[in-house]
């Protein structure tokens, strides 16, 4: 007892303060001050930052005081936890390191010192992504979004979630099928956005209630994948529920995350039954998703986030997403040739996703493939394009990304056939340049950097070099074109069957793009007989292995039949052997090409319309 009344004289007596601290004062509770803790006891028992300060008299009893046992085993336990906390990083930083990001993976390789001189060139753009000078900052006080917010309950939003119901509700579906459905996507097809589970897209429970359009659009999806159920009377009325859904949603901003989810999902991956052989504007879909994208994420806390280290898994999401739909949106930009809705100060925030904790390799292959193909649509703005001006561009790039072609992951085949494809748009543009205005570009082949010709012969001399000279311009990039299109044929083919009716559908116009330059190639030299070969081979694994809405590969097989057939050496001879038979003497000259599609038709759904009725 007498040890108990020393302890309890040397502890400072909790006395009531004259003046008492801003929340007690507001609630009107009494304030109890303890100077050994420098707040009162409300405070320090609800962790709330105390407005009280110790007065001098405090201090100068806190150092008057000796240590005391109830001071030591404090002092023990702060020491314990201590350890564990130590323990605890040494933990997490052995998990960073197991997952391998892109940044640990491109560490744990040989640097040469041109790839060092190429991350010290970039590395402004990771610290311009991880600064505090967010693209949205001057948003959030804009007069419109205070109204907004202000009213919020009363948006088309809330009055839709009001009057949904999602397709299990409505009868479209089963339980036990939605439920399948759902699997089958985010098993195959969730993986190619970071779409695993319902918690990597929202923190809701009932997602089903919340966005019913994410509901029916994952449905629709893992749809295409089952057999039973893909081209059914079913499948068509759970098509034209998403449509119109989708439609009513358009009219709505801001839409939550979710929603911009399922408009993504929408715009990556073909959905309608193959007798509809309907094509969604995926650059105008996309545009729209990007649009709702920068009013549902806040950039400036995000971005503070990273910086202090409090990044969590939500914003992880949302940064991920941000990439997909900004990948999705800029790879149709130069499919169709029409320009991006992305701002550049946008386009900076994506590598952030890198300096996450869970970043994964493949986080690196979404953003070294939205970087290219920025790249290559701030290249296709120019009038004329020449090799080396392309070659400067793309080999810091390849410098900076071209490791992640090793990676040990499937879908590394995304970012190399997106590299044949970009290469293979380039120079098909430098070639249609030539041949369009040969001077021009002989010209600009033969100037010095400071804009002087480097020779001047006599006229004739210099029309006979400019002759020459043109042609082996001409002939370099016919074999560049021809080049890159094989390989990505190539590529495509290598695929096994389950990945190509996963991957996006964006790579499967790359490859039918492919095959009507290889054959409008062959107009010209009409003597390799490799390239009729490959197309035929790669039209048949493409309508064998993707899933039963793409179409592409069907209007491309009819698009070419005159080429299929005219190039078919078997049934030319058959055809000989039938006309001596016959007593024909003359053989009918091959076919003609039709009017095959342009980039920007076959990429902005056109090509689906114009041959709706040869397949």
């Amino acid at each position: 007892m007498a040890e108990v009344e020393v302890e309890a004289e040397q502890r400072p007596a909790k006395r009531r303060r004259v003046l008492a601290c801003d929340t007690c004062r507001r609630l009107k509770n009494r304030c109890e001050y303890d100077a050994a803790i420098g707040k009162c006891t409300r405070c320090r028992r609800l962790r709330l930052e105390c407005s009280l300060r110790p007065s001098s008299s405090d201090l100068t009893e806190i150092l008057n005081l000796e240590p005391t046992g109830h001071l030591g085993s404090v002092e023990d336990k702060l020491s314990e936890h201590g350890a564990l906390l130590n323990d605890i990083r040494d933990i997490v930083q052995r998990i960073h390191f197991s997952t391998r990001s892109p940044q640990q993976y491109r560490a744990d390789r040989p640097r040469s010192l041109s790839v060092e001189t190429a991350e010290q060139e970039n590395g402004a753009d990771d610290e311009q992504a991880n600064s505090h000078t967010a693209a949205d900052r001057n948003t959030t006080s804009a007069p419109v979004n205070l109204i907004r917010n202000r009213f919020s309950a009363l948006s088309g939003l809330a009055r839709l979630a009001r009057n949904s119901k999602d397709v299990v509700e409505l009868g479209l579906l089963s339980e036990r099928q939605a439920l399948t459905l759902q699997e089958l996507f985010f098993q195959r097809v969730g993986p190619w956005i970071g779409v695993t589970n319902w918690n990597a897209i929202s923190e809701a429970r009932d997602v089903r209630r919340i966005s019913p359009l994410l509901f029916a659009a994952i449905c629709l999806q893992g749809g295409r994948l089952d057999p039973s159920f893909c081209n059914s009377p079913q499948h068509d009325h759970l098509y034209e529920h998403v449509r119109s859904l989708s439609g009513r949603e358009l009219l709505i901003s801001p839409l939550p995350l979710e929603s911009v989810c399922a408009l993504l999902i929408l715009a990556m991956w073909s959905t309608s039954p193959k007798e509809k052989a309907e094509f969604i504007d995926s650059w105008l879909m996309s545009g729209y998703a990007v649009q709702q994208a920068k009013l549902t994420i806040n950039f400036s806390a995000l971005l503070k986030n990273l910086n202090d280290g409090r990044a969590d898994h939500i914003d992880q999401r949302r940064l991920r997403l941000w990439n997909m739909i900004c990948l999705c949106h800029l790879q149709f930009a130069v499919g169709t040739g029409r320009p991006s809705v992305i701002a550049p100060e946008y386009l900076e925030h994506c590598p952030a996703i890198l300096n996450t904790i869970e970043a994964t390799v493949y986080d690196g292959i979404s953003v070294a493939t939205l970087q290219l193909f920025a790249i290559v649509q701030d290249l296709l703005k120019h009038n004329s394009l020449s090799e080396e001006h392309s070659r400067k561009h793309l080999k810091a790039w390849t410098i900076k990304w071209g490791h992640l072609l090793d990676a040990n992951d499937h879908r590394v085949c995304v970012l190399q056939m997106a590299i044949d494809f970009c290469h293979l748009v380039l120079d098909r543009r430098c070639l249609d340049h030539l041949n369009s205005d040969p001077s021009s570009a002989v010209e600009r082949h033969t100037m010095s950097p400071n804009g002087e010709k480097l020779n001047s012969p006599s006229a004739s001399s210099r029309a006979d070099r400019s002759s020459i000279h043109t042609h082996s311009l001409r002939e370099r990039y016919f074999l560049l074109c021809q080049e890159h299109a094989m390989q990505l044929l190539h590529t495509f083919k290598s695929l096994p069957m389950t990945t190509s009716e996963e991957v996006p559908e964006f790579l499967h116009l790359c490859v039918v793009y492919a095959m009507i330059v290889l054959a409008e190639l062959y107009k010209e030299q009409p003597h390799d007989q490799t390239v009729p070969a490959i197309i035929r081979e790669t039209l048949a694994y493409g309508q064998q292995a993707v899933s039963g809405t793409t179409i592409s590969f069907e209007f491309t097989k009819a698009a070419l039949g005159d080429f299929l057939d005219s190039t078919d050496v078997q049934a030319q001879q058959q055809h000989v052997v039938d006309s001596s038979n016959h007593h024909m003497d003359v053989v009918a000259p091959p076919p003609e090409l039709w009017e095959l599609p342009q980039m920007e038709d076959l990429f902005s759904g056109a090509f689906t319309d114009n041959y709706r009725w040869y397949g």
